[in-house]
């Protein structure tokens, strides 16, 4: 059945802008970091088939009810590690996207971090509204691009490249479709052509089954392994008011968690406006389970930081009739969100008001009455229960997206926190933690799987090779040849992995991660030279022998020109040493070598007024290079610096022994 649905009110305020959304300047200031990692995003736009040219607002209006309510269960069970779910109606273009190919749509954006899963539960959650709802397609990537695609890679066609699969991958009836390129066309597409290919609905832009396998991998378990992901309970102490709002609203913790730590400049010692309703001091405390997602957790484990006095151990008391020494994690737990919150309150984080879209548990069906009802429930008191509770959610995600201060929800939830009555609880343990820990085994599976998957891609490349011949592949589907498109596989070399786990395994008589895959390791080959460079190389062999040599006569040692078993004509002392003189170095009439000379004079011209950094005596620190060659008068100025140096060091009381030295000299200096 048809409903008639009438469009909000004030709806150019709900508008949002994600740019503005992102608190960039905030997040980068208090991490210390650039934004990068921390605001990974993924975006998502979902177009229907049967689009009006007018009336937009009211049909995207009941589109947003229906996704809502399709995917209901999932959304409720799922926790976001930063972002929970936005989607808003896309209606006109903006500043960089041209008119002719823009297409009225919803869209939505997610930061996720650290999470990754978050990504890939979106993946999920368009597949699945793709497949109940026939006349939706989505389209998704991230600030890489096409991450599908990159999923996928080995199992892509060969003409598939960064510059040809522009609006080529999209999500139509539950599974991946790409655009088939055509015979006069294998460039990008724009937004409308590819579209349109893809609602033809003939299969031909259905990708090959290899292609959906891979992804099909990749969410292997969801949503249940997602939603396991994104849950680990703790328990936190925390006061009453504040366990109340974390209970009712758990997304509220991705705010708390995304302000850790603090910035340098003291953000979580400073004062409350004096407008402020929210208290963060240490009252009424009470014991409360407090849920995490797993990367969430990970992070608040390896969390170090010196927090203010306020938010310390000491000053956080654990709950009247417990003891405080059974409860310090829990204790260091919620003294550590509280300061996340503080932080996010004095910053007037907007993006911590969409914390507040969905309330859950006991603490949320208490404040169900305080939150907003979609104004068009009165049109659509014919519709099902289900699509009415869909409306209000939609209603109220938009309404906080366009919220411009966080402070005033905070202090609306706090203060209808404060008059609750709900009963907390909380469970005797924490969650079991050991899935932080990776087993060897765990690894080893992982790259065996990796290594499988290489030789099944060089296989089937092979064979793709081996069928196609010289007279080359034509098909839409396949490249005519692989050099359009090589996705070049690295191979498994011998890591850190094997060098640490190989010879702990061994010990076990077991073999290393790369002998188990059965991967083949090649010596790299060895560089040959041709005879004439082999040549040159002797004979600047030749040439450093023999100034080694000379330099050896010069200094007075002996050079060694005998080998391991001697050699014949040569004349040997008592002691084993060589025979050879310094006449070997020098000419007919026992003067020195003239281009041996020449070339010490080059050196000493050098090493003239270089210091010696290594090796130098801790009385001489300032020793210098000197010359020999100079005239017979010279100045050691080594020598001149560290009497003047002992001047200087001594007292005025009585004389020292570079004073008593200069005296005999008959040098007077200054007293």
């Amino acid at each position: 059945s048809s409903f008639a649905v009438v469009s909000f009110t004030g709806e150019s305020g709900f508008h949002m802008d994600f740019d503005d959304y992102q608190d960039d300047e905030d997040l980068a200031g208090i991490f210390g970091m650039g934004a990068g990692d921390v605001d990974d995003w993924v975006h998502f736009c979902i177009f229907f088939d049967s689009t009006p040219s007018v009336g937009l607002t009211e049909f995207f209006h009941l589109q947003l009810a229906r996704l809502w309510e399709t995917l209901e269960p999932e959304l409720d069970a799922y926790m976001w590690h930063r972002d929970p779910w936005l989607v808003e109606p896309v209606l006109a273009p903006d500043s960089n996207e041209p008119e002719t190919d823009f297409v009225p749509h919803l869209s939505g954006r997610i930061r996720f971090g650290d999470n990754v899963e978050d990504e890939w539960f979106v993946v999920h959650l368009m597949m699945r509204l793709t497949h109940r709802l026939g006349d939706a397609t989505a389209r998704v990537f991230d600030n890489d691009g096409d991450f599908l695609l990159m999923e996928a890679a080995l199992q892509l066609p060969s003409w598939v490249s960064p510059t040809t699969s522009t609006n080529r991958a999209w999500i139509r009836d539950g599974c991946l479709n790409i655009v088939p390129r055509s015979k006069d066309f294998s460039g990008s597409l724009t937004l409308k052509e590819g579209l349109a290919a893809v609602r033809v609905g003939d299969g031909s832009t259905v990708a090959r089954p290899g292609v959906q396998k891979a992804l099909q991998r990749r969410l292997q378990g969801y949503p249940e392994k997602a939603v396991s992901m994104s849950t680990h309970m703790v328990r936190a102490v925390l006061p009453r008011p504040w366990a109340v709002v974390l209970s009712a609203f758990p997304q509220l913790v991705s705010s708390a968690v995304d302000h850790l730590p603090p910035d340098t400049e003291g953000l979580g010692s400073r004062r409350l406006p004096e407008k402020a309703k929210v208290s963060f001091q240490a009252t009424e405390m009470s014991l409360v389970n407090i849920r995490l997602t797993r990367c969430q957790h990970a992070r608040l484990q390896c969390l170090r930081m010196r927090p203010p006095a306020q938010f310390s151990l000491s000053r956080w008391p654990a709950p009247p009739g417990t003891p405080g020494d059974s409860l310090t994690r829990p204790r260091v737990l919620g003294a550590n969100l509280c300061l996340g919150l503080k932080c996010a309150y004095m910053l007037d984080s907007r993006s911590a008001a969409m914390g507040f879209v969905r309330a859950a548990g006991l603490a949320g069906a208490a404040m169900a009455t305080e939150l907003q009802v979609a104004p068009w429930q009165e049109i659509l008191r014919n519709a099902p229960v289900p699509l009415r509770a869909a409306a209000d959610m939609a209603y109220r995600s938009l309404e906080m997206a366009a919220v411009r201060s966080v402070r005033s929800e905070m202090d609306r939830w706090f203060v209808l926190a404060c008059a609750s009555k709900v009963t907390l609880q909380a469970h005797a343990k924490d969650d079991d933690d050991s899935w932080m820990e990776v087993s060897m085994e765990e690894l080893d599976a992982s790259l065996q799987e990796r290594a499988k998957e290489m030789e099944e891609f060089h296989k089937c490349r092979e064979q793709r090779k081996g069928s196609r011949g010289s007279a080359g592949d034509t098909s839409p589907t396949s490249g005519a040849s692989d050099d359009a498109f090589k996705p070049q596989p690295r191979n498994i070399a011998k890591t850190d992995v094997d060098t640490q786990v190989g010879p702990a395994q061994k010990a076990e008589g077991g073999k290393s991660v790369s002998e188990r895959q059965g991967v083949r390791f090649e010596e790299p080959p060895v560089e040959e030279f041709s005879p004439e460079e082999d040549e040159e190389l002797r004979a600047v062999g030749e040439k450093v022998k023999s100034l080694m040599l000379k330099v050896s006569s010069l200094e007075g040692v002996e050079g060694d020109t005998h080998d391991d078993g001697g050699s014949e004509g040569d004349d040997s002392d008592d002691s084993g040493h060589s025979g050879a003189s310094p006449g070997d170095s020098a000419s007919e009439d026992g003067e020195a070598d003239p281009e041996l000379l020449k070339y010490m004079r080059d050196l000493d011209t050098e090493l003239e007024g270089v210091e010696c950094e290594e090796g130098a005596a801790e009385d001489m620190p300032n020793s210098s290079h000197v010359r020999v060659d100079l005239p017979e008068v010279q100045l050691d100025s080594d020598l001149l610096a560290n009497l003047l140096q002992s001047y200087c060091s001594e007292t005025q009381l009585q004389p020292g022994p570079a004073s008593v030295l200069f005296r005999e000299l008959g040098l007077s200096l200054p007293g």
